[in-house]
């Protein structure tokens, strides 16, 4: 027994590494969802210039009860004075877009994915945070030191991806999320080619960097896979409650046995899976962690943007107010879909690296005084021009989505958000690679400089498509 608990320790490490650095970092998301709000906020100027592309020509004019950057401005606005008092943000416009920012951040924290040792033994069976599962309260002091006091590495960011290097899942979604176990031969092949030939090292030759590092990490642990499954919500003991008489046991129940708080099968796989499959498929699929298919971040943005509507995709979801502002928020964490290791699903290539650096990059430039030349632009590079650029891609989704839109029926459904959505997550695949293996500041600056504006032009319009389902209110805001 003591061999299996060492090997599933090792199995949890290996997990606990690759999951802790998951998302753009906190500020990032941040600073994209405020971004977006800005950018809505500024439509006078974007509006009346004189050189407006497809995109803003589009969004400028409010016919057809189409929701235009004007009219979104005002609903958003309305949304806003919703707030309660005690509330960070305030009552305000700008305190809707700190809101909505800080719920774009505490989807990565939430507790609502767990993952448990089948085999029950002396360790605490059942654990959102992957160092709780590890070592529990014995020695917390080294694992805080490990992963920082108070962190939450969490695997609810295991819904955080989308694979664009492979076709559909078992589930029929046609780009799925992440999985442990997959390594497609010919990358396999590449890898090798790589170590004897770093000539390979190229944008053709070189994007097999993605899975090389799981290989090492996680292979070993192919023959332990089955000892671990998602949570689902059943009361698990300790090993030596079950060494006790049977009649004694009912002592020793509180101390030794334990439910989890949350059915994280029975509930965070069943929304997220939308109405693709169905749950006979999770119990099978979510039994065996390092070949489970997770959702795509797609399904993700999908349901909380369902919730915010008021519709959970089958049936009418009253949400409050104060709801509706987190699930859109929850929502606005779409912005990993311009993150390149989310999308060529890679848990290493300096994921965690890229992802700080990012943050670094866009707190100086928020800074008049800023002076690290290693951060610095073209003179000519303008925030809001870029994201006016990348609007452009996505208006044949948007004008699709008002189109299809019926106003005395408004209900989003599973598939309204993917053309949207994978256009943003192809974009990264087709065009953020090299950070995969170029660390220098030039390669990072140059796709930084890119992908973060795309990044705010697709929360954008997400917040529009948000305001389709808001209440109509005049241009006076009355």
């Amino acid at each position: 027994m003591k061999q299996i608990h060492f090997k599933s320790i090792l199995l949890f490490i290996a997990l606990s590494f690759n999951i802790n650095g998951f998302a753009y970092d906190d500020e990032s998301h941040r600073y994209i969802v405020k971004s977006a709000m800005e950018y809505i906020k500024n439509y006078p100027d974007l509006c009346d210039a004189d050189n407006k592309n497809t995109a803003l020509t589009f969004l400028c004019e409010t016919q057809n009860n189409r929701i235009s950057l004007e009219s979104a401005y005002q609903k958003l606005s309305v949304l806003g004075e919703y707030q309660s008092a005690d509330n960070s943000g305030g009552q305000t416009y700008e305190g809707l877009a700190t809101s909505l920012a800080n719920h774009a951040v505490a989807i990565d924290y939430r507790e609502d994915t767990s993952i448990c040792f089948k085999t029950d033994g002396p360790l605490r069976v059942c654990k959102y945070r992957p160092y709780d599962a590890l070592l529990d309260n014995v020695s917390r002091g080294i694992v805080d030191y490990i992963f920082g006091e108070g962190g939450q590495s969490s695997f609810t960011s295991v819904w955080h991806y989308q694979d664009y290097t492979r076709g559909p899942d078992s589930y029929h979604n046609r780009y799925g999320g992440l999985q442990f176990s997959y390594f497609d031969e010919t990358e396999l092949v590449r890898w090798q080619k790589m170590l004897t030939d770093p000539s390979a090292n190229t944008l053709e030759d070189g994007l097999l960097f993605r899975k090389r590092s799981e290989f090492i990490l996680t292979a070993g642990a192919l023959p332990l896979s089955s000892m671990f499954e998602l949570d689902n919500g059943k009361e698990h003991c300790f090993l030596f409650f079950y060494l006790w008489p049977e009649w004694f046991r009912w002592l020793l129940k509180a101390s030794m046995c334990s439910k989890p708080s949350h059915d994280s099968l029975g509930t965070t796989a069943e929304h997220y899976r939308l109405s693709y499959g169905n749950s006979d498929m999770d119990q099978e699929n979510y039994s065996n962690i390092y070949t489970a298919e997770w959702q795509p971040i797609s399904n993700l943005i999908t349901y909380w943007m369902q919730r915010f509507t008021g519709y959970d995709g089958e049936n009418e979801a009253e949400s409050t107010e104060a709801e509706k502002i987190k699930h859109l928020g929850y929502a606005l964490h779409a912005a990993d879909l311009l993150q390149p290791h989310h999308t060529w699903v890679t848990l290493v290539d300096d994921h965690s690296g890229w992802e700080t650096w990012t943050g670094e990059w866009l707190e100086c430039y928020g800074e008049t005084d800023c002076d690290e030349s290693r951060f610095e632009l073209s003179a000519d590079f303008d925030l809001q021009e870029k994201i006016s650029d990348h609007m452009d891609p996505y208006i044949k989704n948007y004008q699709k989505f008002t189109g299809d839109f019926n106003h005395n029926n408004p209900n989003l459904y599973d598939k309204d958000l993917l053309p949207l959505l994978e256009t943003a997550g192809g974009y990264s695949y087709a065009n953020g690679a090299a950070i995969l293996w170029d660390y220098s500041d030039s390669t990072r600056l140059e796709i930084a400089a890119d992908l973060i504006p795309n990044a705010i032009a697709l929360t954008v319009y997400l917040l529009v498509i948000a305001a389709h389902f808001l209440p109509d209110t005049d241009m006076n805001g009355d």
